[in-house]
């Protein structure tokens, strides 16, 4: 099996980020669904790779990177944005992802968070099944935009 390796994200990465969020799938099963402008996109970009609260890692395969995950503190929450590059989808990526990186950012970020929670359109039925994999907890359903997300919540303190 080949090696999946991590790095943060740098501000070279901002293209990636943006074919990756502008992606049919990803944008269906996001809570905006509209397709994101480039302008906006790098200064959302730019400055999330600033922000102490938020933590983004990309994930890849014989040097292809083909995953992101993203932690942003709200509250005390660790909210988690990731996506799978449309070529790896279907082979168990987010999973793999998803675990390791909880594990780097628990070790990583300093500051406080009570919980790690992930938002999933209700239909988006891969992307639940990976936070039920990783013992994420369904603590409610939220109807969004008209959409229903099910909530799921993992405590800092639970092992993945």
């Amino acid at each position: 099996m080949t090696k999946i390796t991590h790095r943060k994200a740098n501000e070279e990465d901002v293209m990636l980020y943006f074919n990756w969020a502008n992606d049919v799938a990803v944008r269906q099963n996001a809570i905006s669904t509209e397709p994101i402008l480039l302008e906006n996109h790098q200064k959302w970009f730019f400055s999330r790779l600033e922000r102490l609260s938020t933590s983004m890692y990309i994930f890849e395969k014989e040097n292809t990177a083909f995953g992101q995950v993203r932690f942003d503190i709200e509250g005390d929450s660790a909210i988690i944005d990731y996506s799978i590059d449309k070529k790896y989808r279907g082979q168990g990526l987010g999973s793999k992802i998803l675990e390791l990186a909880i594990d780097i950012f628990k070790k990583e970020f300093t500051g406080d968070y009570k919980n790690i929670t992930g938002t999933v359109k209700e239909s988006n039925i891969p992307s639940a099944k990976v936070f039920e994999r990783l013992d994420f907890e369904l603590k409610a359903r939220q109807t969004i935009k008209g959409e229903v997300y099910k909530i799921f919540v993992l405590t800092k303190t639970k092992k993945i």
